[in-house]
């Protein structure tokens, strides 16, 4: 890129079952010579980043390519940096896989209403079966989108595509948010994509007022899960905000594991206390052979894939070729983490 003297690629190795510390979904990280650490002032990373400050005294940009950082920004390193002025700037790669996320929440929302592992399991026996799923002297087999109400938690660049794809099947939009209010939306925005002015819910609640989260819950359909892992969000879907859900809704995460109680979520889908849940993240993760959300009723698992575009490595590289030009001038980046709150 024109921005750099210099580019060196260290890619992580992928190690099945790993016990590396530092591993990241059993990817092992490269071994960075100090004196590349020494001369770096820009760093691109997954998940990687200095021991301290001392091994990287002249880093002052990094990007990060995914869209949360929180599983990296609690190492010591930039614990230093908040101690020592704050001086590094931080930015998180939201936005790059929107499409692809969104997609995969409309997929999954498809699949469920169509009760579409109902039909595999039938095609697979060869069994022409209609009576199952159309029962003897009845016209419906399933339900619609149209009418229905999808409630996301999070209204960043992925919680806005899922709005206006979802709006194009007849569905409404609900929001909850932190600070429970219409807001614009900011930066790394993919052209066509989203509702950056934020016109398409019906009605924004307040994610840590008790009483409007409970009336955001009670009111959707497809609950849809995309925000940050904080400390008010972790296990916003609990034994308490499930018993407000209807008996048929979906719950659907692409965010963070960490952001569901999963024992409360199997003991409700066991007991039908609400309809499926479609994740694709978990905690722990990655989850473990045998773990008993693999074969939690109506729980479908997939492993971390939702925004694994094939534009995935391209927009990352847009997004910090933009961002080096709006830091070095001056200009406000898009992305910026706040290190304190943790995105």
């Amino acid at each position: 890129m024109e921005h750099f003297t210099d580019v060196q690629y260290y890619p992580s190795t992928y190690i099945a079952n790993s016990k590396h510390p530092r591993q990241f979904w059993y990817h092992e990280p490269a071994d960075i010579p100090d004196a590349v650490w020494a001369q770096t002032d820009v760093l691109q990373t997954m998940f990687i980043c200095p021991d301290s400050r001392a091994q990287a005294p002249n880093l002052k940009f990094i990007q990060g390519m995914s869209a949360g950082l929180e599983h990296f920004i609690d190492a010591p390193y930039f614990k230093e940096v908040l101690d020592s002025g704050n001086d590094v700037t931080v930015c998180s790669a939201s936005g790059i896989h929107s499409t692809k996320i969104a997609e995969y929440i409309l997929m999954q929302t498809l699949s469920m209403y169509m009760r579409l592992p109902f039909l595999l399991s039938h095609a697979e026996k060869q069994s022409w079966n209609r009576t199952a799923y159309v029962p003897a002297g009845q016209l419906a087999g399933t339900t619609e989108l149209r009418g229905k109400t999808m409630g996301i938690i999070g209204y960043g660049c992925i919680g806005r595509e899922t709005a206006r794809l979802a709006k194009a099947f007849g569905m409404e939009i609900t929001v909850a948010t932190s600070s429970g209010k219409r807001t614009p939306g900011h930066g790394f925005v993919i052209e066509g994509t989203g509702d950056q002015d934020g016109v398409l819910p019906r009605a924004w609640f307040n994610t840590s007022d008790p009483d409007a989260l409970k009336r955001f819950m009670e009111e959707v359909d497809v609950l849809v899960l995309a925000c940050p892992l904080t400390q008010v969000t972790r296990h916003i879907v609990s034994a308490e905000s499930i018993r407000h859900l209807k008996a048929s809704a979906i719950v659907i995460n692409i965010a963070r594991g960490g952001l569901i109680d999963h024992q409360a979520l199997m003991q409700a889908l066991e007991e039908e206390r609400i309809g499926a849940a479609c994740l694709d993240v978990t905690d722990p993760e990655p989850l473990p052979d045998g773990h008993p959300l693999w074969t939690a009723k109506n729980c479908f698992v997939t492993p971390h894939v939702a925004g694994a575009t094939e534009y995935y490595a391209e927009r990352c590289v847009e997004l910090l070729d933009v961002n080096i030009q709006k830091w070095k001038s001056g200009e406000k980046v898009l992305n910026p983490v706040n290190l304190s709150k943790g995105y």
